[in-house]
Order: C-alpha cells, then sequence, then structure tokens
C-alpha cells in the first residue's frame, strides 16, 4: 500500500476513535457509557435539586454552554412554569424528549415554558446543539 493511502487509513482510524468516545448518558440514571465504581476517584459534591413548586415561575439560564440549575425535583402533577434564560452568544435548545418539548433560545434571549410534571421517574432534558454539556435531571416524586 502507498505511504499516503497508509497515512489515510491512519488518519480516518483516529478520527473515528475519536468520535467514537463522544457519548451522552442515556440510562435514566445519568450513568450512561464508560467505567463504574473508579476507586480513587471523587466525585465533586454535586448542588442540591431546586425545588419546583406548582404554579411558581423558576429559572434556568444557560451560560458558558451549561445549564443552571442542572437539577430539579418536584412533584407528579405539577404546573412547571421555567424562565429559561440564554446568556451566551450563540443559540441554545431546551429539550424535554418525554414531553416532546422543543424550544430554541437565541442568543441574550428569554423564553417560558410551561408545562405538567410527568409520572414519577428521573427525566433528562438538553439543549440539542450541545447535548453533551448542556443536560440537567428532573425528578418527579
Amino acid at each position: 500500500m502507498p505511504r499516503h493511502r497508509l497515512l489515510t487509513v491512519l488518519a480516518l482510524v483516529a478520527v473515528t476513535l475519536a468520535v467514537a468516545g463522544c457519548t451522552i448518558p442515556t440510562t435514566k440514571d445519568g450513568g450512561g457509557y464508560g467505567p463504574s465504581n473508579q476507586q480513587g476517584v471523587k466525585k465533586a459534591a454535586q448542588p442540591a435539586p431546586v425545588e419546583l413548586r406548582s404554579g411558581a415561575e423558576q429559572k434556568l439560564k444557560s451560560s458558558d454552554a451549561s445549564w443552571t440549575p442542572a437539577a430539579y425535583i418536584t412533584s407528579a402533577g405539577a404546573k412547571v412554569v421555567l424562565d429559561i434564560s440564554n446568556a451566551d452568544p450563540t443559540q441554545h435548545n431546551f429539550t424535554f424528549g418525554d414531553l416532546k418539548i422543543s424550544k430554541n433560545l437565541p442568543p441574550d434571549t428569554t423564553s417560558q415554558v410551561r408545562f405538567t410534571a410527568p409520572k414519577p421517574g428521573r427525566y433528562r432534558f438538553w439543549c440539542k446543539y450541545h447535548q453533551q454539556e448542556m443536560q440537567g435531571w428532573l425528578t418527579v416524586r
């Protein structure tokens, strides 16, 4: 095989391996893919989930390509009102797949999303443009 073809094949293999390593959590517990039970590795303390009270407006902000807060808790059937702001210079999106909600958020804008909390469980929300960095969780009791 000519040398330039070998280099091209090796470059394609390297790119494929790099892309294959980029996954997002796909399980309800956020575990997704990768090693588990890593000994000696300490996880950073996660902030407590923000409680969503039925009918009360709560803030969700995108900043530096992440959601703040990234965890909420509420009761089944609660009327959720999220005031979502995009403080980044790029467009984001709020997607809540289980409820079929998808709303684009242009830079420096605020939008409101309303929904009824589903049955008890743990649900993921994300930005469809930045899924790995921008994801959060709603726990319904």
